[in-house]
């Protein structure tokens, strides 16, 4: 998708027709967490994502094809800052736990208030997020959580960046999954 030659989406395809589906950034957001709720069964969440991104009167009656319409339209509106195909690499942005530093990043450099403004497309936002200056102390908290502190040869460097990346590190996920994965199992689970 060519971000400033075509319109952002608001539509999915579902076996041939149009449906609307939920744009803002608030929702993408609670999709991720229900993804990654732990306390939740594959079923629930597979409902509760249903219920959230489509109007609850308009969800498309063949729900393997909207779930995966979902999916597809969270994960085409994803910059790759934060997830990854190599597991041994770790997550460097949460929207929950990070949500301080998103919002004071984008009212720093875009002033943007996203205590006021909560209609931002989910690919928009998440176009902001990776335009960020370096700067900007969310841009340099995910540098410190992606560092690998196998390549720094200089001790007192390597204990700098090691207090850090202790600091600012994430809550453990323990699957280990990125959202997609996590996706394609309770998808996989389903049917």
């Amino acid at each position: 998708m060519n971000l400033i030659m075509e319109e952002l989406p608001s539509t999915v395809n579902v076996d041939g027709n149009s449906y609307d589906i939920k744009t803002d950034y608030i929702t993408w957001i609670k999709f991720e967490n229900i993804v990654r709720d732990k306390t939740k069964k594959d079923n629930d969440k597979f409902i509760d994502i249903l219920l959230l991104v489509y109007e609850r009167d308009k969800i498309p009656r063949n729900i393997s094809a909207a779930f995966q319409a979902a999916v597809d339209f969270y994960t085409n509106g994803k910059i790759p800052i934060n997830e990854t195909q190599d597991k041994n690499k770790p997550r460097v942005l949460d929207y929950e736990y990070d949500s301080g530093y998103i919002y004071s990043a984008l009212l720093s450099q875009y002033k943007i208030d996203l205590t006021s403004t909560r209609d931002i497309h989910w690919y928009k936002f998440n176009y902001m997020i990776a335009g960020l200056n370096d700067d900007i102390e969310l841009v340099k908290i995910m540098g410190y959580r992606s560092v690998d502190l196998g390549k720094i040869k200089n001790k007192e460097e390597k204990k700098r960046l090691q207090k850090l990346k202790n600091r600012y590190a994430l809550p453990s996920d323990s699957t280990g999954l990125s959202v997609e994965k996590q996706l394609i199992n309770a998808f996989k689970a389903m049917f």
